[in-house]
């Protein structure tokens, strides 16, 4: 079985795992909003994500609902796998969103 794990994708690809047990409650996704907003991001979605990050091929990203719905998605994947292959290559973590 596929590793699975929530996480917050923002529209420039920087994201942070919420969790693996599954998605936050309401007033978990509110107050992630407002932690957004106060960051200055203006696009982010909940997804979940499946696969191995550390791994070699793609992971499987499904976004589940918008939390900030300024931004283009599918431009929001390439950021994504781009972060992710830097992170790989570099072994750094890039700041969260």
């Amino acid at each position: 079985m596929p590793e699975r794990r929530f996480i917050v994708l923002g529209a420039d690809g920087r994201h942070i795992t919420l969790g693996r047990a599954g998605p936050p409650e309401d007033a978990e996704a509110a107050a992630i909003v407002s932690a957004l907003h106060a960051a200055g991001v203006e696009a982010a979605w909940l997804v979940e994500m499946t696969g191995n990050y550390w791994g070699r091929g793609r992971v499987g990203l499904t976004a589940l609902r918008p939390l900030m719905s300024r931004g283009d998605w599918p431009q929001a994947l390439d950021a994504f796998e781009a972060r992710r292959c830097f992170v790989k290559e570099w072994g750094v973590r890039v700041a969260a969103v």
